[in-house]
């Protein structure tokens, strides 16, 4: 699936656990290629042509001034295309960056083989955003394809406040299902990827040491015969039936954040939906910070 960071006009600005580590490639940043990209990663460096004219943009970089350890780091400025141009966002993907002049747009498209589901991307980070402007952090994770439809894990994180010190993140990945992935991308960026129009030139994002944790939790999950959603797609309000004490529900949108939560009784529960936009939203039923459950709702 393409993701589009942005379409331009010619001329406009348009529980006690054990904790198990899962690789990411070249996670610490400190092998790259001549072409100034982390190994493993792709990067929203645009070299090609322009009505005869050379068009060069560099927008990730190897970093040997900041690195929170080793010798280097990931830095990410959003910078002016050309005259005329939009800013183009600083991002790098473990899918592959694309990118048109003419109609000029860009983004990312797919990733990596990933056979795990883990919990958590753990990293640190580092930023001066513009006025308006975030950095973002997003991973997916899809089985048999790179669509919304097979997407069954997602985390996301905004970063819109200066740090001039490296600090660490922790970014939950919520699930909709139990299925087990087969792919999965990261994409980093200075600036709003999702949002094509709060992207400011000079946002600057530093990252370095990503990892993946999974905690093996020792609470059981919960059998579907114990709980019942229903009707699914819901319209005003939705039944919740629950053979538990001591859980909740969190209704999630589909970049991972929270949109509603309500704490569930044992038995039925009539929980409203007034409140959502229409749309596809992910759930988990929660007990003691852990999930018992989780799948998709469709609210008409």
């Amino acid at each position: 699936m393409k993701k589009i960071l942005y379409t331009i006009l010619i001329g406009s600005l348009i529980t006690v656990s054990a904790v198990k580590a899962q690789t990411i490639p070249n996670a610490d940043f400190e092998n790259w290629t001549s072409l100034e990209k982390p190994l493993s990663w792709d990067g929203a460096n645009i070299h090609t042509t322009y009505l005869g004219f050379p068009v060069n943009v560099q927008t990730a970089f190897k970093d040997s001034l900041n690195a929170q350890s080793g010798s280097y780091n990931a830095m990410l400025q959003s910078k002016l295309i050309m005259a005329g141009f939009p800013v183009s966002p600083g991002f790098i993907t473990l899918g592959t960056f694309w990118y048109t002049i003419s109609p000029q747009a860009g983004g990312w498209k797919g990733g990596i083989a990933f056979n795990q589901s883990p919990d958590t991307l753990k990293g640190f980070y580092k930023g001066t955003p513009q006025a308006g402007d975030k950095g973002v952090i997003i991973i997916e994770l899809w089985k048999n394809a790179y669509d919304t439809a097979s997407l069954i894990g997602r985390g996301y994180m905004e970063f819109p406040n200066t740090t001039a010190t490296w600090t660490s993140f922790a970014i939950p990945i919520n699930y909709n299902n139990t299925n087990t992935p087969d792919s999965m991308n990261i994409v980093i960026g200075s600036s709003d990827l999702l949002h094509q129009a709060n992207i400011k030139e000079n946002s600057v994002f530093y990252v370095d040491n990503l990892s993946f944790v999974t905690n093996a939790s020792v609470v059981t999950p919960l059998k579907s015969s114990n709980f019942n959603l229903y009707p699914n797609p819901a319209k005003n309000q939705v039944n919740v039936d629950i053979q538990q004490d001591n859980t909740e529900i969190v209704f999630l949108d589909l970049l991972g954040k929270s949109v509603s939560k309500y704490e569930l009784s044992k038995g039925n529960n009539i929980i409203s939906l007034k409140d959502m936009n229409s749309g596809l939203y992910f759930y988990k039923i929660i007990s003691s910070k852990q999930t018992l459950f989780s799948g998709k709702i469709v609210v008409k």
